[in-house]
């Protein structure tokens, strides 16, 4: 018991240590001097919509692949196959898990006199 404590503790202190660190190098930034109107500065403004419209033109795909998937595939295999056998193989699944479950807590209940 107490090796375990002590290699948690041993753990949870390098962790700790880590974290430290991590945080530490965070939080030291260079002074950076501002810039104006120069190149990179606009370059990087535009940057970032060109960004937002590749984002919402790849959601507006993937939305209608999805919505093709979930219309033309999935609805018609799980009405066509799925259901049926769901349908019929649900009863005769609980049919025998009853008849099972009868063969071995029918005698225990009645030894616990629960019956």
């Amino acid at each position: 018991m107490k090796n375990l404590i002590r290699s948690t503790l041993s753990v949870c202190f390098c962790v700790l240590v880590l974290c430290l660190a991590a945080q530490a190098q965070a939080r030291a930034k260079p002074n950076e001097k501002k810039q104006g109107d120069s190149s990179g500065t606009a370059i990087l403004s535009g940057a970032g919509k060109v960004g937002v419209i590749v984002v919402s033109s790849a959601a507006k795909v993937a939305w209608g692949a999805t919505k093709f998937v979930a219309e033309d595939l999935a609805v018609p295999v799980a009405t066509s196959l799925l259901k049926p056998v769901a349908v019929h193989a649900a009863p005769a699944v609980s049919k025998y898990a009853l008849k099972k479950s009868v063969k071995y807590l029918l005698p225990l209940a009645l030894k616990l006199s629960i019956l």
